[in-house]
């Protein structure tokens, strides 16, 4: 149902949909790869690229970052997005997780991607998310509210 509503709100195929959404904890996130495709197929702008970085001094070929950048057909203005660096991968802990991509061999790089192409996304062309997070946030996304605080909210009527 949730891929059926989405297809339709997005005039996309319900195959292409279907086969790009993964629902975490219940939540339905598109896949890293697809959030590229979607903005590549926006009309906005010309592919996605992504500029790496490399901080390390130690080891100069060490990828320690990376940001989508992509030029806006309209006005051939070269728009970036906000960098993922290795101070954000520990500052969020993704890296510290259980089963993280982030600690695979051969997957920071991909991840670093999908981070990137997701911020892009979010900030400047957010339509194309329809709202939604990637599979690869939701599953580093923690769903402790234990500390929250509770709200009551009085509608009139009895107190």
């Amino acid at each position: 149902m949730i891929a059926m509503e989405i297809a339709g709100k997005m005039k996309m195929s319900l195959i292409s949909v279907m086969q790009n959404l993964a629902v975490i904890k219940g939540k339905p996130g598109w896949l890293g790869s697809f959030v590229i495709s979607l903005v590549n197929a926006c009309g906005r702008f010309k592919p996605l690229h992504f500029v790496w970085f490399h901080n390390d001094k130690k080891d100069p070929n060490k990828i320690t970052g990376c940001c989508a950048q992509a030029v806006e057909i309209e006005s051939g203005e070269l728009i970036v997005g906000s960098p993922i660096t290795e101070e954000t991968v520990r500052g969020f802990g993704w890296d510290k997780k259980d089963n993280s991509m982030w600690n695979i061999p051969g997957q920071r790089e991909q991840m670093f991607q999908y981070r990137a192409a997701a911020y892009f996304a979010r900030a400047k062309c957010p339509e194309v998310l329809n709202g939604l997070y990637t599979k690869e946030e939701l599953m580093d996304i923690e769903n402790d509210y234990s500390g929250a605080e509770k709200v009551t909210i009085n509608l009139g009527g009895n107190k």
